[in-house]
C-alpha cells in the first residue's frame, strides 16, 4: 500500500479495519488526512515495521490494534500524537523490550494490552512520570 492512500474526502472515516491482509510496512504518513478516526484495527497482517509519523494525522485515534502481527520493535515516538488513545494492543507480536515513554502522552490510556510477545526488557525510565490510573 502506497504512501497517502487517503485523500481529503475520506476525512469522514472513523473506523478503519485492515485486519487480516499482507500489511508488511506501515509508510510514513500512510494515514494521512484521517483526523476523524477513532478505531483501527491491523490485526492478523505482516507488519514488521511501522515508519515514523504513519500515526501523525491520528489525533482522535480511541483505539489501536496492531496485535497478531511480526513487530519485533517500536519506535520511541512512533505514537508521539496519539494523545487520545484509549486502548492500545501490540499482543502476540514478538517485541522483546518495550520503552515506557511511548506511552508518555497517553493520558487517557485504560487498556495497554502486551501479551504474548518475547518481552524480556520492560524500561520504565523517563524523564516525565506516566499516569496509568
Amino acid at each position: 500500500i502506497q504512501n497517502r492512500v487517503f485523500n481529503r474526502s475520506e476525512k469522514s472515516i472513523l473506523t478503519l479495519y485492515l485486519n487480516y491482509n499482507k500489511l508488511e510496512i506501515i509508510k510514513y504518513y500512510f494515514f494521512k488526512y484521517l483526523y476523524n478516526l477513532k478505531t483501527l484495527y491491523m490485526s492478523f497482517n505482516q507488519i514488521h515495521k511501522i515508519e515514523i509519523n504513519s500515526f501523525d494525522d491520528l489525533i482522535n485515534l480511541d483505539i489501536l490494534n496492531l496485535s497478531h502481527n511480526c513487530l519485533f520493535r517500536l519506535e520511541r515516538k512512533i505514537f508521539t500524537y496519539l494523545t487520545s488513545l484509549r486502548q492500545l494492543d501490540i499482543s502476540f507480536n514478538m517485541i522483546r523490550n518495550i520503552d515506557i515513554t511511548l506511552i508518555r502522552n497517553f493520558n487517557k490510556l485504560r487498556f495497554f494490552l502486551f501479551s504474548n510477545n518475547l518481552i524480556d526488557k520492560f524500561e520504565l525510565f523517563s524523564d516525565k512520570p506516566i499516569n496509568l490510573n
